[in-house]
Formats: structure tokens, C-alpha cells, sequence
């Protein structure tokens, strides 16, 4: 009985001495493989960078009513001026707007500014029977420099 042990033991052992050769080729390849592998230092995240432009917005005054616009005679219209943060004026800046009123919204397309970093838009008016109010909003781009965003609201009476 003790022979029979001892050959079930050699049996044992050779398999365990098998399965640990086994296991110790596939830890060796696996820390390998990690070892290999260069963790990727952690960036710090890119600042935001700070506005470089600086927008006015503002309409020209009295707002027309919806009469006279649907009249012809008279058109309304949005304009801004563009400058640095020195408030030198910046042509050849493109500003993006959007007038929003009872409506919807609708896209305002401003020609680039000119040398006086100036721009001027036409504006639709809603053709609302009480009185309605529009709001616009621009921002200036140009290239890596960006403005924040300028409001201005104001009524349209019938």
C-alpha cells in the first residue's frame, strides 16, 4: 500500500511538475508582454485659452415695425465692430450670428469685418401681430482668435 502511494505520488508529481512548467511559461509571457508595454504618461489637460477678440453688437435705433418693413422702404439691421484686447480694430474677421424670435431662429450673415473691423448685417423681423422680442447673438472668429459671445434683444411692435 505504501508502494501504491508512492507511485500515485511520482504520477502526481510529474503531472504538478508539467502544469507548473505550463504555468510558469505563461506568467514569464505575460509579465513580458506587460513589460513591454509603456504605460502613457498622463497629460495635463490644454488650457482654455482666453478670448482675443472682442465683439460690440448692437441695432440700429428705432427698430422698425413690421408695417414698415413689410412696406420695403425701410430695412433693419445688426452691426458690430471687432477689436484686440489693445481695442485696435481687426479686419477680416468672420462673425457668426443667430437672431432668435417667435419665429425661430435664423442664421445673420455678416460680411468680415472691413479695416475698421467693422460689419454690417440686414435682419429679418418677425412678422408678429403683438408686440415680439428678438434677441441676436455674435462671435467673432478668426483663425486661433475668438471672442466671447455678444446679446442684445429688443421689440418689434406691428
Amino acid at each position: 500500500m505504501g508502494y501504491n502511494l508512492h507511485i500515485f505520488f511520482c504520477k502526481e508529481t510529474v503531472y504538478y511538475g508539467q502544469a507548473m512548467k505550463f504555468y510558469y511559461i505563461v506568467l514569464s509571457l505575460c509579465l513580458a508582454s506587460l513589460a513591454a508595454c509603456q504605460p502613457t504618461p498622463a497629460t495635463a489637460p490644454t488650457p482654455t485659452t482666453i478670448p482675443t477678440l472682442n465683439v460690440s453688437l448692437w441695432v440700429d435705433y428705432p427698430v422698425v415695425s413690421v408695417s414698415l418693413f413689410m412696406s420695403k422702404k425701410y430695412t433693419q439691421y445688426a452691426n458690430v465692430t471687432v477689436t484686440d484686447v489693445s481695442g485696435k480694430p481687426v479686419a477680416g474677421v468672420t462673425v457668426l450670428g443667430q437672431c432668435t424670435h417667435t419665429q425661430g431662429a435664423m442664421a445673420v450673415m455678416f460680411p468680415v469685418t472691413d479695416a475698421n473691423g467693422y460689419a454690417r448685417a440686414p435682419l429679418e423681423i418677425s412678422l408678429s401681430t403683438v408686440v415680439s422680442t428678438h434677441t441676436i447673438s455674435v462671435t467673432a472668429i478668426r483663425n486661433a482668435d475668438w471672442s466671447i459671445t455678444a446679446v442684445t434683444s429688443y421689440d418689434v411692435h406691428p
